[in-house]
């Protein structure tokens, strides 16, 4: 019989990386989302919360995403919406029993600037 090695669970941010600088359109009341992609993980969900800057909201609960299949587009979509938002640094947690492997937390830590999106049109002209 051979034997089980434990695999190692990698999560990694698509949309929303650690240590990045993100812009968020404060006029939005779309809920906000954030897309994970997991490599190496057993079959299991993870359980998902975000923390904003001052932690007065305490932790805001996602919805659970699935950790398999590999290299997949997982899609949480958060109890908060964009225009209730405000700018610094936001903390996107995850955390899975990973099976029946070793579980794990991974942490994302990103700065969020959140205000009315602006658009400028620039027309060429020949001279």
């Amino acid at each position: 019989l051979a034997p089980t090695v434990a695999a190692t669970c990698y999560s990694y941010g698509i949309d929303f990386q650690n240590g990045g600088s993100y812009f968020i359109n404060a006029e939005s009341t779309d809920n906000f989302t954030a897309v994970t992609q997991f490599e190496g993980c057993e079959e299991d969900t993870a359980t998902v919360w975000i923390i904003g800057p001052d932690e007065s909201q305490g932790p805001i609960y996602c919805s659970d995403i699935a950790l398999t299949p590999d290299d997949a587009n997982q899609m949480t979509t958060c109890g908060i919406q964009k225009d209730q938002m405000y700018s610094g640094e936001w903390l996107l947690t995850i955390r899975s029993n990973n099976g029946n492997s070793t579980p794990f937390e991974s942490q994302k830590s990103f700065y969020l600037t959140v205000g009315d999106q602006t658009t400028t049109t620039v027309t060429n002209t020949v001279t």
